[in-house]
């Protein structure tokens, strides 16, 4: 039991007892079912476990000032990694409460950080046996970046905005996952918004299975986001947009301006070591040491089931919006690779089973039954932007569609190698555009 934590207890009371009791770190068990509430964030340290019990819930409350994370890791704010953090069986009600919006005067404030459990730096995280129903339109209910070794597993997320938002990091599982989400369940957001990550760089080595999207009304995005990008280092009077990544003396800085649009141009480069700073009137966030591509590598995918009606499920994204450009002109080429979708079903109306604007390479869809979902590649007219050849195989799938393209390309050359798809011999997916069907 954790002292002075009480279902009769005000938010405050409750919020400083048991960060009293998370500061001794080890293991803290809240056993009583109830609805608790808490207020502050919570943040945890080295070798911290907490269980909740069957029946218990903790109901967020407002408060002022704070950038109102539910809970997060210590070293998000000392720049230190933190070890063996471990969140058993949490029930979370947001009860309408969303992280305030960011300036450099609000508590605890990091920009491109919005997850109710929010995470940077971290090693070994586990997070199991989670339950959230009301997400809003701004804040993810579980964000990650900057880690290595994660585990999420056995998860219920409901609401308006992404279930689980991914930054760089290395080796993590996402297992027994299901999701209703308006925007997306998972997002790999190994580039990303300015205000959506703290940090860029590469996503690899991950596991996501058995998770289910569950069917809705409505719905944006995709069951899973995979987000690329490429940027340069500055140069005199070049042309920026908010969330525009470039390097100047071996750090990377990011454009922090309001998403409408507008182009600025760059005289003069920022040099700052740390914090937002304004330059020829651009807000520049310095965010880490040089890296020049972003994107992921090395993902399988295995026993997912798509019940929602949605145009894609599976989107390689490199885009270009009012909230990012994702590639900027002659840029270095982001390359992901690896990805494996073992076991996927579509029970939902799916347009793209995948859909692909990014540069990738060795795409594996095997075992899967695709409906009458379809995979798409679309190049971007971008200067410098030269795609590499894409190799997609498809073997030991059901496919309902016979006649309809199942596989197209727009400007991207795609390598088909197609086998013992529809149990029937020889047959042969139908494709257009630039798809070269291999023997």
């Amino acid at each position: 039991m954790v002292n002075g934590f009480s279902i009769h207890n005000t938010p405050e009371e409750n919020s400083a007892a048991l960060q009293m009791a998370l500061d001794r770190g080890g293991e803290i068990t809240i056993e009583e079912a109830g609805i608790y509430d808490v207020s502050t964030m919570l943040l945890l340290s080295n070798n911290t476990m907490l269980r909740c019990s069957p029946g218990v819930i903790l109901r967020r409350q407002k408060c002022a000032g704070e950038t109102n994370h539910c809970f997060a890791n210590r070293g998000m704010y000392a720049h230190e990694t933190n070890h063996n953090i471990h969140i058993h069986g949490l029930t979370l009600m947001t009860n309408g409460v969303e992280s305030a919006s960011y300036n450099e005067n609000t508590r605890n404030a990091v920009l491109g950080m919005r997850g109710h459990l929010a995470f940077r730096y971290v090693e070994n995280l586990e997070i199991r046996d989670f339950t959230v129903r009301d997400l809003l339109k701004k804040d993810y209910a579980i964000q990650i970046c900057d880690f290595s070794r994660v585990v999420l597993e056995n998860l219920y997320i409901e609401g308006m905005k992404d279930g689980v938002h991914f930054g760089p990091g290395t080796d993590f599982i996402v297992r027994h996952g299901y999701f209703k989400t308006f925007d997306d369940p998972i997002a790999l957001n190994g580039n990303d918004y300015s205000v959506s990550n703290p940090t860029l760089g590469w996503i690899e080595n991950g596991i996501i299975e058995d998770c289910h999207d569950l069917a809705a009304e409505s719905t944006t995005g995709f069951f899973v986001r995979i987000l690329s990008g490429a940027w340069v280092e500055w140069f005199p009077d070049m042309e920026v947009q908010q969330s525009d990544a470039v390097v100047y003396n071996h750090r990377l800085y990011r454009v922090a301006m309001a998403p409408n649009g507008e182009k600025y141009i760059s005289h003069t480069p920022p040099t700052h070591e740390a914090g937002i700073v304004e330059v020829d009137g651009i807000r520049w966030v310095r965010t880490q040491d040089e890296c020049y591509t972003a994107g992921c590598r090395n993902i399988t995918f295995r026993d997912i089931t798509l019940r929602k009606d949605r145009n894609t499920a599976f989107g390689f994204i490199m885009s270009e919006d009012p909230y990012q450009r994702c590639y900027y002109p002659r840029a270095p080429l982001p390359l992901e690779n690896g990805f494996v979708f073992d076991n996927v079903r579509v029970l939902g109306k799916v347009q793209n089973f995948i859909y692909a604007e990014g540069t990738v390479d060795d795409i594996r869809v095997i075992h899967s039954d695709l409906a009458d979902s379809r995979i798409a590649f679309k190049a971007r007219s971008v200067e410098g932007l030269t795609y590499p050849e894409t190799n997609l195989t498809l073997m030991a799938n059901r496919m309902t569609s016979e006649t309809a393209p199942i596989v197209s390309s727009d400007g991207i050359p795609v390598r088909l190698h197609a086998v013992c798809n529809n149990t029937a011999t020889g047959f042969r997916p139908t494709t257009a555009g630039e798809v070269l069907m291999m023997d």
